[in-house]
């Protein structure tokens, strides 16, 4: 890896090393968790299902752009303070076969549920591979174990709830919002050890 290789990949570590990106997408899986509850228990021909179903247009993209303006607003008031726009130093490299196992793996399970049939009641599952991928893609950039844990609790939680006994909406429901708890945990924690080992800069104006 040569030094621009390494400059950016410290400049991802940088912009993960706080958990607020993670929490701010717990946040958001959490929000579309709760929008496929409504969609299991709203009746299926009632005017409230089809509002709920158009406005799936804008749950997205919106509740996108919250998570985005909040991370941005909790960075301006915890991150920069402590550690600017400073790229953090270069972390342990994470085993590149760990990324190709974790796809494989999640490849294996996408083939054997083709095979299968039945795509409906995996949903869930594919749901979990989709985010497997994202969480093993995220860890390949920025070289953090914990997304490589992520992807793995992913596609085991996906695999579970499909084999569980759960309605299309149930099952796509409980997918979303486990794996957003995972998430906003896993935020949650990696902010408290960022904040534990992180003081603020004292402003020398103000001594």
């Amino acid at each position: 890896m040569n030094a621009l290789d390494k400059a950016k990949q410290r400049s991802f570590q940088y912009w993960f090393e706080d958990g607020l990106n993670e929490m701010g997408i717990g946040c958001l899986l959490i929000l579309l968790g709760f929008y496929f509850y409504l969609g299991a228990v709203l009746p299926q021909n009632g005017i409230l299902r089809t509002i709920l179903d158009i406005s799936l247009l804008l749950v997205i993209p919106g509740g996108a752009w919250l998570v985005s303006r909040g991370v941005k607003y909790f960075k301006e008031k915890i991150t920069y303070p402590r550690t600017g726009y400073v790229a953090l130093a270069q972390k342990r490299r994470a085993p590149l076969w760990l990324a190709g196992g974790i796809s494989g793996l999640a490849g294996a399970f996408f083939a054997a549920i083709v095979i299968q049939g039945n795509l409906l009641q995996w949903i869930p599952a594919l749901t979990g591979i989709i985010f497997c991928l994202v969480f093993v893609f995220i860890a390949a950039r920025v070289n953090l174990l914990r997304f490589f844990i992520l992807a793995s609790i992913s596609l085991a939680i996906g695999i579970a709830i499909s084999m569980g006994d759960f309605g299309l909406s149930e099952g796509t429901c409980a997918v979303y919002f486990s794996l957003g708890l995972v998430v906003l945990v896993s935020g949650a924690c990696n902010l408290v050890k960022y904040l534990r080992q992180t003081p603020a800069v004292k402003d020398p104006s103000h001594e």
